[in-house]
Parts: structure tokens; C-alpha cells; sequence
């Protein structure tokens, strides 16, 4: 095994860890946001700020390519790059 292959390995559990432990902050986050009546989910509020403050060249791009379907495309992408 080379050294690369031995480092990459034992990062692994970390990694794992690390990605537990964000879906289960993102978890209680939504939980926490769906149980109060005046708090928003952290996705949702996460899709809001990017969407008032990307340029409108970005915004109608999303538009254009996702159609209806564009505030999807971004909570999804908020979802897999968080």
C-alpha cells in the first residue's frame, strides 16, 4: 500500500464523521424550523439570501434552465454543496 492509499484510509472515518454530523445539524435545523410557526428552515433561508443577492443575469439563467422548477434546483444544490 502506498503512503497516499494508507492517509487517504484512515481520513475516512473523519470524513464519515463529518458528514453525520452535518446531516444531523441540517436534520435538527429543519426539524427546528418545521416545529415553530415564526422560524424558516436554514434551507430555506440559505435559498432566500442566495437568491436576493445573486446578480438577475443569474437568476433569469436559473430560470431559463430549470423553469418552474428553478427554486428546486437550488435547494437541491444548497442540499449537495452544504
Amino acid at each position: 500500500m502506498h503512503a497516499t492509499e494508507n492517509t487517504t484510509v484512515k481520513r475516512m472515518p473523519a470524513v464519515a464523521a463529518g458528514i453525520v454530523a452535518g446531516a444531523a445539524a441540517l436534520g435538527a435545523g429543519e426539524l427546528v424550523g418545521g416545529l415553530r410557526e415564526n422560524w424558516q428552515s436554514p434551507v430555506v433561508g440559505v435559498a432566500e439570501a442566495v437568491i436576493e443577492r445573486v446578480p438577475r443575469s443569474v437568476k433569469d439563467f436559473g430560470v431559463e434552465r430549470f423553469g418552474t422548477n428553478d427554486k428546486l434546483a437550488l435547494v437541491v444544490g444548497i442540499l449537495v454543496f452544504s
